[in-house]
């Protein structure tokens, strides 16, 4: 099981997000890989709904819309220091 979770959030521009995890890691995670792969991200294009950005779960994912999230371990994974 992966018990790392999100600690803080923060928008930075062209799509990045600034992910402190509770392990004590700060990473950066390029939002904009995932619109190859699936179409509804792409409406994080928009500044307005990216800045939206929050911590939700309890720390297991950030969310920007109803419907559009990503989960911690995503943002673990694929992100760089």
């Amino acid at each position: 099981m992966f018990n790392i979770k999100v600690k803080s959030v923060k928008p930075l521009k062209n799509q990045i997000l600034e992910v402190e995890f509770t392990d004590g890691e700060t990473k950066l995670y390029d939002v904009k890989q995932l619109y190859d792969e699936f179409e509804d991200y792409k409406i994080l294009a928009n500044d307005d709904i990216f800045n939206l950005v929050k911590i939700d779960c309890g720390g297991r994912a950030v969310t920007f819309t109803e419907d559009i999230d990503i989960t911690e371990y995503e943002l673990y994974t694929n992100s760089i220091k």
